[in-house]
C-alpha cells in the first residue's frame, strides 16, 4: 500500500500533519497568522489541506469546497489591540465664543479596521449619537475615519464635555476620549469706578480702577490706553476688582479702558478729562553726597514752589524717604549710596494744607557708590549732574558730560 501524507497550508505557511492511531485523524499544531483575518476576502484565511499517496495521487480541499467541508476550512483570526480615538478640537480648556463649535475627531485602527457603525459620541448628558446623526460628517481616510460634528442647537454658556468611542471589526472597543471646553456668548461687564468721564485732575499719576466680570470665561484682562499710548494690562481679581496707575499729560487726556474675557469678547469705556497741574510744585530735586557719612548716604533735596508744603514723602528703590524741612520751601532726606552700577527709581510727593499734591518721578543712577544723574520722567531731557570728577555716559538722547570735583548743576538739553 502506498504511503500517504497530509499537509495544511495557511497564509503561505505549510504544515505537515501526522496520523494518530488513537483518533484516526491527521493532526498538526499550526501557528495563526499575525494579522487579523478581517482584511482577507470573506474576512477569513482559507486553509488548504492536501492528501497524497506514494503513487502521485492527491486531493485538496479548502475554504471554497462545498458544504460543511469548505466552512470548516475557514480560519478566523482576531486581533486584540483596540482602536484609537482622538479629539482634535475644541482644544482642552478652550474658551469659545461660538455656541455651536465644531467637534473634530480622529478614529484610527491598524488591525481589523475601524467599525464606524459602532461609533458613539455624547455631548454633556445628551443622547448618544452615532455616525449617521444630524450634524455628523464622516470621511474615510487611510487607517480609519475623520469625524466632525456640529451641535444642532446652541450650547448654553458654561463648561461642556464631549466624549467618544468606537470599536474595530474584531470587537475591540477603544478607550473613550473626552474633552472639556467653555462656551461664552456674552461680553464681560465693565465698570470704571474712577475717574469719572469729564474728570479734572490736579495731580498725577492718575489711579484708574473699577470692576470687570464675566460669569463664563473670567478672569477678565483689562487693557488701558492713554492718548493713544498703551499703558499695559491688569487682570481683574476674583471679585472683578482691578486698578492701575497711568501718567497724565498737561491739558486734555483721553483714556480708553478695554476689558477682554478668555473667549475674546470685549467691552470698552472711554473717559475724557483734563490735567490741571496744582499750584503746588516740586520745582527742583538735587542730590549730593553727605560729607558726614563719608559717601555711605546721599542727601536728596526738594525745593517747593507755588505754595507751602505741609508734608513731603517718597521712596528710592526699596527705601522709604523721610523728609525733614531744612528751610523755607526746602525739604531733605537721606538715601543709602548703594553699590556700583545701581540705579534707584525715585518717587516724591508733596502736599499742602488744602490737600493738593505735587509729584516727581525719576531715576537716580549710581557709579562706584556715588550718584551720577537724576532723570526726570516728565521731562526726559532735563538731567541733574552730581558731584565727583568722572564722565557720565547718559543714554537715550542724554549727553556725555565731564564733571569737576565737588560741583553740581542742573541743565535742560
Amino acid at each position: 500500500m502506498a504511503e500517504t501524507s497530509v499537509t495544511a497550508r495557511i497564509d503561505g505557511q505549510t504544515y505537515a500533519l501526522a496520523y494518530h492511531e488513537a483518533t484516526g485523524k491527521w493532526e498538526a499544531e499550526c501557528k495563526a497568522p499575525e494579522e487579523s483575518s478581517y482584511g482577507q476576502e470573506g474576512h477569513f484565511y482559507s486553509v488548504a489541506v492536501t492528501a497524497s499517496d506514494g503513487a502521485g495521487n492527491s486531493s485538496t480541499a479548502d475554504a471554497s469546497s462545498d458544504g460543511t467541508l469548505g466552512a470548516s476550512l475557514r480560519l478566523f483570526v482576531k486581533e486584540t489591540e483596540p482602536p484609537n480615538v482622538a479629539v482634535l478640537s475644541p482644544q482642552a480648556g478652550a474658551y469659545l465664543a461660538d455656541p455651536k463649535p465644531v467637534v473634530a475627531l480622529q478614529l484610527r485602527d491598524t488591525g481589523s479596521g475601524v467599525a464606524v457603525e459602532t461609533f458613539q459620541l455624547r455631548l454633556d448628558e445628551g443622547d448618544v449619537l452615532d455616525s449617521r446623526a444630524p450634524g455628523m460628517s464622516v470621511t474615510a481616510v487611510e487607517g480609519g475615519y475623520d469625524v466632525s460634528y456640529v451641535p444642532q442647537s446652541a450650547l448654553k454658556d458654561g463648561v461642556h464635555t464631549v466624549s467618544a468611542t468606537v470599536s474595530d471589526h474584531d470587537g475591540n472597543q477603544a478607550e473613550a476620549a473626552s474633552r472639556s471646553f467653555t462656551t461664552d456668548t456674552e461680553p464681560p461687564v465693565l465698570a470704571v469706578a474712577q475717574p469719572q468721564d469729564g474728570f479734572v485732575a490736579k495731580q498725577g499719576p492718575l489711579v484708574v480702577s473699577g470692576t470687570a466680570t464675566d460669569a463664563a470665561s473670567g478672569p477678565v484682562t483689562v487693557r488701558l490706553t492713554l492718548n493713544g499710548s498703551a499703558q499695559g494690562t491688569v487682570t481683574a481679581g476674583p471679585s472683578g476688582a482691578w486698578s492701575r496707575t497711568v501718567p497724565l499729560r498737561k491739558g486734555e487726556n483721553t483714556l480708553l479702558v478695554t476689558a477682554e474675557d478668555r473667549a475674546g469678547w470685549t467691552a470698552s469705556a472711554v473717559l475724557r478729562g483734563t490735567f490741571q497741574e496744582a499750584s503746588l510744585q516740586i520745582a527742583r530735586v538735587s542730590i549730593s553726597a553727605n560729607p558726614e557719612d563719608a559717601g555711605e548716604t546721599h542727601v536728596i533735596c526738594v525745593e517747593i514752589a507755588g505754595g507751602t508744603a505741609e508734608a513731603v514723602w517718597g521712596r528710592a528703590g526699596q527705601h522709604d524717604l523721610t523728609f525733614e524741612k531744612a528751610g523755607p520751601d526746602i525739604w531733605q532726606a537721606l538715601v543709602p549710596a548703594g553699590g556700583a552700577g545701581q540705579a534707584y527709581e525715585v518717587r516724591i510727593w508733596a502736599e499742602n494744607a488744602d490737600g493738593e499734591q505735587a509729584y516727581w518721578e525719576g531715576t537716580l543712577s549710581l557709579q562706584d557708590g556715588r550718584p551720577i544723574c537724576a532723570l526726570l520722567v516728565e521731562d526726559p531731557y532735563r538731567v541733574m549732574l552730581l558731584p565727583e570728577r568722572q564722565t557720565a555716559h547718559l543714554e537715550k538722547d542724554r549727553c556725555e558730560v565731564q564733571l569737576t570735583r565737588r560741583c553740581s548743576c542742573a541743565a535742560s538739553v
